[in-house]
């Protein structure tokens, strides 16, 4: 499964909020900046912890950590090695060496442990933890906690629980916790996501709830159009921003004051 959410959430709200006509005010614009430095969290710390569910098959720990591939969203080529610990066959130890990912996450630098355990049902635990992480030069923490269930030989269930805290450009620290449950399906190469997040940026919150967000990607990687919905509450401002998918390479856009608007999407619409 590839669990980029790039391809929808990679653009920037204020700029469209400003550039659509809506002319939001700053507490608008705050909330719509917000929310995209939290969708941008949401995409880095999952793109970090795919290596997870991206290619594991089985539940037991050993063959699952044997299966452990690089995270594809991670470049150049050979920016990540990939250690299986002598003591503990259990546990691999992915080390990244001037990185770049989606979303700003740029000269990634330092190490990720995944702990892989055996969890109830027949499911499979990882957890992931950061080691010495930095991002463009400044400090990067991750954990996070995915129970995998394995439905049927095509299908996987991940219930993600994650923190992740770094500094973003203008000098803010960024603190972002997650609880998605993900439904991937192997045969369609699609994965549906629900959950609520929230992102606090400086001293403002904002809470973001996903609704049957699915993204889709053919055989050879390329990355369909999504749909579902996501809103972004801001709770210091008191202000919400909401985008409906449907499927198509364009999301409605509802603002604070209820405009709405068509934006464009970098995707391949089905049938296309």
């Amino acid at each position: 499964m590839n669990t980029s959410t790039r391809i929808f959430l990679g653009f920037s709200l204020t700029a469209l909020l400003a550039g659509c006509g809506a002319s939001p005010d700053a507490t608008e614009s705050q909330v719509a900046s917000d929310g995209n430095e939290g969708t941008a969290a949401s995409a880095q710390s999952t793109s970090m912890g795919s290596v997870v569910f991206e290619n594991v098959s089985v539940a037991d720990p050993v063959k699952a950590a044997g299966q452990l591939t690089m995270p594809s969203q991670l470049w150049p080529s050979g920016c990540v090695t990939r250690t299986q610990s002598a003591t503990d066959a259990s546990v691999v130890t992915l080390t990244f060496n001037d990185c770049t990912g989606p979303f700003g996450l740029v000269h990634l630098d330092g190490q990720e442990t995944v702990t892989l355990s055996a969890a109830p049902g027949g499911a499979l635990q990882a957890s992931l933890e950061g080691v010495n992480l930095t991002a463009n030069g400044k400090p990067l923490t991750q954990s996070a906690t995915a129970i995998i269930t394995f439905p049927s030989s095509t299908t996987r269930s991940v219930a993600w629980t994650g923190s992740w805290q770094r500094t973003d450009d203008l000098g803010d620290v960024v603190q972002h916790t997650s609880s998605v449950t993900i439904a991937v399906d192997l045969t369609t190469g699609c994965g549906t996501s629900t959950g609520t997040a929230k992102t606090v940026v400086a001293t403002r919150e904002v809470d973001t709830t996903i609704t049957d967000l699915q993204l889709c990607h053919s055989a050879t990687g390329v990355e369909g159009c999504p749909s579902g919905s996501v809103e972004h509450d801001g709770v210091t401002s008191g202000k919400t921003v909401s985008i409906t998918f449907d499927g198509t390479d364009e999301a409605e856009v509802t603002g604070p004051r209820g405009d709405t608007f068509a934006v464009p999407l970098v995707c391949v619409a089905a049938g296309s």
